[in-house]
């Protein structure tokens, strides 16, 4: 298990969940007389209900990949009076249900069915970033001075236009995982690829790329001067397309960036853990 501290779960009195060590936007649910369902980056999913006899009991809905510990209230008389949860993944969004409005065995099986899909059925709308999730820097040719890569690129296209893009070919190669996940998992959703820039120089040849190596997946490619406007930015195109922000995935390599967009209400996957799913789905073929 990781030694940073885990996203941990637990119910207060009668009518609060608590929250801690998490990214997300709250850290306390007030939910009297209601169930709590919470969906995690991993695709965990638990829900944490106060029953007859005073005690919060957690109930694991469906098992995703990462680490967790989940600690039961054997004593009903006990001060803790609740199961405690621990994961070593990021919460996703949450839900609050009337218990028994969604029978247990109903969402185990739901998520059955889901199992063959890597992302989430709501999602209609994804992000990527592009240094070392869309395309992979060779260890040895790393992005350095953007001025010098930028003064590559207008050289190259001075001398053939549209050609620009070919510097990326002597420092990296399109990410094949991704590639995959693009074209298989993610089917007739709008895909934006959001990067971070000093000027407008490398997005324009950043997009002759990607419509060499994902020829009509992604529908734009956005530049953005710093992770928080990058926040905005996402929100500025969910809100045009008219779609709310737990609708949109966003995958980037970045773990700080990934913890960012879950805050800002997104839903959000690590290059790594995208490539990871593709990996064990498709294994060999990769």
């Amino acid at each position: 298990m990781s030694q940073k501290k885990c996203v941990t779960i637990y119910g207060y009195s009668d009518d609060l969940v608590e929250i801690e060590n998490s990214q997300y936007k709250e850290d306390e649910i007030d939910c009297y007389d209601k169930a709590i369902r919470f969906f995690f980056v991993d695709g965990t999913i638990i829900s944490i209900c106060y029953v007859k006899g005073g005690v919060w009991k957690i109930t694991h809905e469906a098992i995703g990949k990462a680490w967790y510990e989940l600690t039961r209230c054997e004593d009903d008389d006990d001060d803790a009076y609740s199961d405690v949860f621990k994961i070593n993944s990021e919460i996703i969004s949450y839900e609050a249900f009337t218990p028994k409005a969604k029978p247990i065995q109903d969402i185990q099986e739901q998520n059955q069915e889901k199992s063959e899909k890597l992302i989430p059925n709501h999602i209609r709308l994804i992000f990527f970033g592009f240094e070392d999730t869309l395309f992979i820097s060779c260890a040895d040719q790393r992005f350095g001075d953007d001025d010098i890569i930028a003064a590559s690129m207008l050289q190259a296209e001075a001398k053939e236009q549209g050609s620009g893009y070919k510097v990326f070919d002597t420092i990296g190669k399109p990410n094949q995982l991704m590639r995959e996940f693009v074209e298989e998992e993610t089917d007739k959703i709008p895909k934006f690829c959001i990067t971070l820039t000093a000027d407008s120089i490398i997005p324009k040849f950043q997009k002759q790329w990607l419509d060499k190596y994902y020829p009509g997946k992604i529908t734009d490619l956005v530049g953005t001067s710093s992770p928080e406007r990058k926040m905005k930015t996402m929100q500025i195109i969910a809100s045009a397309y008219g779609v709310p922000s737990n609708k949109v995935l966003f995958v980037d390599d970045k773990y700080d960036t990934v913890a960012q967009a879950i805050k800002h209400g997104f839903c959000a996957m690590t290059t790594i853990e995208v490539m990871t799913k593709m990996y064990e789905k498709y294994g060999e073929k990769h």
